[in-house]
């Protein structure tokens, strides 16, 4: 046997999973966030010397502006073209030419990012909680110092979290005061 009481391995065992399905959740979440982002513009690639999209049939949309408070850069193909285009009627209703927005922001700097950031550090604080109350509880050496293992490792764990969600919200607040210069 382990020496160890079933109600440690329990808490360690239950803050591993806490662990684990936070950042299944938040892989996920990432996930299809940057598949929405490539749905949107399925078909278009970028040319990044010319900073520009580069339509299915090969006409390039060009950056029209900046929309600092947003996030976005815009892009638009010339009208005359697209109007003329045979793939206008499934690409755009514009009678001004395909736009495009391409957001500039990090994941984590996004509404969604944040939020499933912090869904990540509140099952990790209740997986510390869990293993705190046990540690509390227990009085031998060798639980004692598998639970602070357990805890450390989880705090090191929702200090990185934290740190990063910090980051991303300085870096998200001064992008909206304008104070930030566009990714390309």
């Amino acid at each position: 046997m382990t020496g160890f009481s079933s109600e440690a391995i329990l808490a360690c065992g239950y803050s591993g999973f806490l662990v684990v399905v936070s950042l299944l959740l938040e892989g996920a979440a990432r996930r299809v966030h940057l598949r929405s982002s490539l749905y949107r513009m399925k078909g278009f690639t970028f040319h990044e010397r010319k900073d520009a999209w580069i339509c299915p049939k090969g006409e390039y949309l060009h950056r029209i502006g900046d929309d600092a408070k947003r996030k976005l850069v815009r892009y638009r193909a010339e009208a005359s073209k697209c109007n003329q285009c045979i793939l206008k009627p499934s690409c755009t209703s514009s009678e001004h030419g395909r736009e495009v927005a391409h957001s500039t922001e990090d994941w984590l700097e996004s509404e969604t990012g944040r939020f499933h950031r912090v869904i990540s550090l509140v099952l990790v604080v209740l997986a510390m909680f869990i293993v705190s109350v046990v540690w509390a509880r227990h009085e031998r050496g060798g639980e004692l110092h598998l639970l602070g293992g357990a805890f450390a490792v989880l705090t090191t764990i929702a200090a990185i979290l934290s740190a990063k969600l910090i980051k991303s919200t300085v870096t998200a607040d001064a992008r909206r005061s304008g104070h930030w210069a566009a990714k390309r």
